[in-house]
C-alpha cells in the first residue's frame, strides 16, 4: 500500500542509516519565500553539515544572497511567482534541464492563495509540477510543504486559503506518491506565527527563518541519506546488487551503471523460531545506499516498500 508521510518534527528514524558518499542535488522550489533571500535555505545547509551531511548540492538557477555566512545557496526561489503561473508559462522543465535535482522540496501557492485562487486550482497546478518533475527524473524525490500563515495588510481572509490549501495537501499527496517517487508532505504551518515570525504578515524575519529550517532538517536529512553510492537491497525473494559512480555534481557529469543479479529464496514461515539471520525484526534490510545486512532472523521475511528502505517484518 503507498501513502505519502506527514512530518511534524518528531523523530522520522528509529535506526541508523549508513554514511554516504554520493553527492545529492537538491532543489529548493518556490516562491519569495524560498529565495528573497530565503536565509532558512542557508540555516538548513548549516544545521546539514554541523549534522555531518556533507554530501550536498543546493542546486537551482537563481544565486544565494546575503545571510551573513558562506553557504551553498543556489535555489529556485522565484519572487512573486504563482505555482499556476508557473504551469501556465512552462517554466519548470528549464529550471529542471539546469539544475537536475535528485530531491526537490516544493513550497509554493502562497502567492496563489493571496490571490484567491482556489485550492483546486493550486492541487491541480502541484500535480502539473510533480509530473514535469518526474519527467526529469523517474525516480525524484519530493517534499511538498504545508504553506506558511498568510496574514499581508489588506487580506483578511488570506490565511483561511491557506488553512484550506493545507488541509487538502496530505490527501492529494497521498494519492500522487509512488514507490518510486515518493511525495512527502512537511508541516510548515504550525508554530509558526506571523506577529513574530515574519517582517510583513507573509516573509520570514530571523525568528521565521530559524522554524522553516527547523522543520525541513529532519525530512530533508532522511531523504539525502536514502541515497548511497552502493549497496544490496533485497525485494521479497530477489536479491540485487548495485554498483555506481557517484550522481552529477555542478562540477561533474558522471553517470550511474548497475549490474543486477537475481536469486530466488524460500519463503521463511513467521512461525518458525526467531534465530539464525543477521538482522533483527523490524530493522532495515535493503534499500538503495543501504550496506548492512540483508539475512532476516528466520521469524521474519525482508519487505519491500520503496527502493530506498525494506524492512524485516514478522
Amino acid at each position: 500500500m503507498l501513502y505519502s508521510k506527514v512530518f511534524t518534527g518528531v523523530s522520522l528514524l528509529a535506526f541508523a542509516l549508513p554514511a554516504l558518499s554520493v553527492t545529492v542535488r537538491i532543489n529548493q522550489l518556490g516562491d519569495s519565500i524560498t529565495g528573497s533571500p530565503g536565509c532558512w535555505r542557508a540555516l538548513l545547509w548549516q544545521k546539514l553539515q554541523a549534522a555531518g551531511i556533507t554530501n550536498t548540492d543546493f542546486v537551482g538557477t537563481l544565486a544565494g544572497q546575503g545571510c551573513g555566512f558562506t553557504y551553498d545557496g543556489e535555489n529556485d526561489g522565484h519572487g512573486g511567482f504563482l505555482a499556476t503561473g508557473i504551469v501556465r508559462d512552462n517554466q519548470l522543465p528549464g529550471w529542471l534541464a539546469i539544475s537536475k535535482p535528485d530531491i526537490v522540496t516544493m513550497m509554493l501557492g502562497t502567492n496563489d492563495a493571496w490571490s484567491h485562487l482556489g485550492t483546486s486550482s493550486i492541487l491541480q497546478a502541484y500535480t502539473t509540477l510533480v509530473g514535469q518533475i518526474r519527467a526529469q527524473n523517474p525516480k525524484m524525490m519530493i517534499l511538498v510543504g504545508q504553506i506558511t500563515p498568510l496574514n499581508p495588510t489588506g487580506c483578511t481572509d488570506c490565511n483561511a486559503q491557506v488553512l484550506d490549501l493545507n488541509a487538502a495537501i496530505p490527501g492529494w499527496a497521498a494519492g500522487i506518491t509512488t514507490a518510486q517517487s515518493p511525495v512527502s508532505v512537511v508541516d510548515l504551518y504550525t508554530g509558526y506565527d506571523t506577529t513574530t515570525d515574519t517582517s510583513d504578515g507573509v516573509h520570514p524575519n530571523e525568528n521565521g527563518n530559524a522554524k522553516i529550517a527547523a522543520k525541513w532538517l529532519a525530512p530533508l536529512s532522511a531523504a539525502i541519506k536514502s541515497f548511497g553510492s552502493s549497496g544490496t537491497t533485497l525485494i521479497t525473494g530477489i536479491a540485487t546488487s548495485m554498483t555506481s559512480t557517484a550522481k552529477p555534481t555542478s562540477t561533474s557529469t558522471t553517470s550511474k551503471t548497475a549490474t543486477t543479479t537475481k536469486t530466488t529464496t524460500a519463503p521463511i514461515s513467521s512461525s518458525t523460531a526467531c534465530a539464525g539471520g543477521t538482522v533483527s525484526v523490524y530493522a532495515q534490510c535493503g534499500g538503495i545506499g543501504y550496506t548492512g545486512g540483508i539475512v532476516c532472523q528466520q521469524c521474519a521475511k525482508c519487505v519491500y516498500s520503496n527502493d530506498w528502505f525494506s524492512q524485516c517484518l514478522p
